[in-house]
C-alpha cells in the first residue's frame, strides 16, 4: 500500500457517493452521516436500512448500477460492491476526474483509507497500520480506549471553556501558556472519572489562583 498522509477534512460541504445497497455500504453510510456529508447513493439492489434513511430524506438513492459520468459532481466515492469489473471502471474514472475514491474489498486500489478511530466528543484519536497489521490496529485500539476514556470528552470541554477564560483573563503568553499546561496535566480526568464535581471546580479554582499571582511557570508550547 502507499504512504498515506493523515487529514482531517470537513466534508459537511461536500457531496459523496456510495455505490452499493449491501451491508458495507450501510456501514459506510452510517459513518458518513456523522459528518453532514451530502450522500447519494447507487444501486439496483437496497437494503432496507438504506431505503428507510433515504425515506427520512437523510441520504439519495439511484436504484440502478453503476454507469459512466456518475461521479461528476462527487467529491469523494465509496465503492462498496463484489464487481471487480465495475470496480476497476470507476477507479479509472475516478483517477480521470480527480475524485478521491476509496474500493472496500481492495484498499490499495483506492487512494484513501479510512484510518482506525476513537472518539470522545471532540477529541479524535486516528491510527493505522497501513494494513500491515490488522491486529496490531486492534491491539493499540484496545489501549488507546482504555488510556482515554469516556472522561475525556468532559475534560475536552472543560480545556475549551478555561481557553476562553484565560485568553480573555491573562494578558502574559507565558503565564498563559503556563496555565494550559498545568490544566492538562493535572489530575482533572481522574476526577471528571469519579464524578467529583466539586473537586474538579476546587483544583481548577487553585490553578488559576497560582497563576494569577505568577507562581506557575512553564514554557508549554499551547498558545
Amino acid at each position: 500500500m502507499g504512504n498515506y498522509y493523515p487529514l482531517m477534512v470537513d466534508l459537511s460541504k461536500m457531496k459523496c457517493l456510495v455505490v452499493g445497497g449491501g451491508a458495507v455500504a450501510l456501514r459506510k453510510t452510517l459513518a458518513l452521516k456523522e459528518t453532514g456529508v451530502d450522500i447519494t447513493l447507487i444501486s439496483p439492489e437496497i437494503m432496507a436500512p438504506l431505503v428507510q434513511l433515504a425515506d427520512a430524506g437523510e441520504i439519495n438513492l439511484i436504484r440502478r448500477p453503476y454507469q459512466k459520468g456518475d461521479l461528476e459532481g462527487f467529491h469523494l466515492v465509496y465503492v462498496a460492491i463484489n464487481d471487480k469489473k465495475v470496480s476497476e471502471e470507476i477507479s479509472r474514472e475516478a483517477l480521470d476526474t480527480g475524485v478521491f475514491f476509496n474500493i472496500a474489498d481492495q484498499p490499495a486500489a483506492g487512494n484513501f483509507i479510512v484510518p482506525s478511530k476513537i472518539q470522545r466528543g471532540d477529541l479524535v484519536l486516528s491510527f493505522s497500520t497501513n494494513g500491515k497489521s490488522p491486529i496490531l490496529s486492534k491491539k493499540i485500539r484496545q489501549e488507546l480506549e482504555e488510556r482515554y476514556g469516556a472522561e475525556y470528552e468532559e475534560f475536552l470541554q472543560l480545556l475549551g471553556r478555561e481557553r476562553v477564560w484565560a485568553l480573555r483573563e491573562i494578558e502574559q503568553i507565558d503565564q498563559r501558556k503556563a496555565y494550559f499546561k498545568a490544566l492538562v496535566y493535572s489530575t482533572l480526568p481522574e476526577l471528571l472519572k469519579a464524578g467529583k464535581t466539586a473537586e474538579v471546580l476546587r483544583q481548577i479554582a487553585e490553578i488559576r489562583e497560582k497563576t494569577l499571582s505568577k507562581e506557575i511557570g512553564g514554557t508549554g508550547n499551547d498558545k
